[in-house]
């Protein structure tokens, strides 16, 4: 009867824990989403800034370590959410430099917890895409570059997770500088990062036009040839003369609707 008791309280006391880190994650999140709202703009992040400030980065980066093991029912938006800010804090660990190409090891070097393990940011992405196999996270997983899709300013949230994946997609797919059609060549030029992952973009039967139309307002012509422009591995810095972005305070009111879609 004690072993009983003792393991009823023992799974009672779990269930608390993690109704206690599930409410604290929303706090963090309202956190990182006044973040984003205060160093990121049209896709591009003030590093500067950032370096300025840097214990509000530190105090929100230990917040999502130690909350990670106890994030279950918003997982994925909870690691996209990581991602991004692991790559915020490896970039202005570094800071000042031109591209996170310059950072030794930048996608290799394993600085991420997840389940128990660190990992790196090429680890962290590859877990992503196993877990969901879901091609629409290549346009919310942003690596720093300016060829990457731009940063969203917000967090993702889970109940918001499926409207925001739609939206960044179409975002970026709808961009001319990201997908580059000339109807008088009839060509069609797109990142390298549709090679890179092409089975991502590809699955049943789909060919990498079906993909970007799905999300298109002008669909490509299937018969247009595809070719891949250079990636652009230019750091995604939000540069002034004189920076007005505002300063984050972790206590002001979460603004609405600011995201840049």
């Amino acid at each position: 009867y004690q072993g009983k008791t003792y393991k009823n309280c023992s799974k009672a006391l779990n269930l608390m824990v993690l109704f206690v880190r599930a409410q604290e994650y929303q706090v963090e999140l309202a956190a990182y989403d006044r973040f984003l709202n205060s160093y990121v703009s049209s896709g591009l992040v003030d590093y500067k800034l950032i370096k300025e400030n840097v214990k509000e980065l530190d105090s929100l980066w230990e917040s999502f370590k130690r909350i990670e093991n106890h994030i279950k029912t918003e997982r994925k938006s909870y690691l996209i959410n990581l991602y991004n800010l692991a790559v915020i804090k490896k970039i202005t660990d570094n800071y000042p430099v031109n591209t996170p190409k310059a950072i030794t090891n930048f996608f290799d070097s394993k600085f991420i917890s997840v389940n128990n393990s660190q990992l790196s940011l090429n680890e962290l992405e590859g877990f992503i895409r196993k877990m969901w196999s879901d091609a629409r996270v290549h346009f919310v997983l942003v690596c720093g570059a300016k060829g990457c899709p731009p940063l969203m300013t917000g967090a993702f949230k889970e109940g918001e997770l499926e409207k925001q994946l739609n939206e960044r997609t179409k975002f970026a797919l709808n961009d001319k500088e990201f997908i580059r059609v000339d109807s008088i060549k009839k060509t069609v030029n797109i990142s390298e990062l549709f090679t890179w992952y092409q089975e991502d973009f590809t699955g049943g039967g789909k060919n990498l036009i079906d993909f970007i139309n799905i999300y298109r307002t002008v669909p490509i012509a299937a018969s247009f040839k595809i070719d891949n422009y250079s990636y652009n591995w230019d750091l995604n810095e939000l540069r002034f003369e004189t920076s007005n972005v505002s300063l984050f305070d972790p206590d002001a009111p979460i603004k609405k609707n600011t995201q840049d879609y």
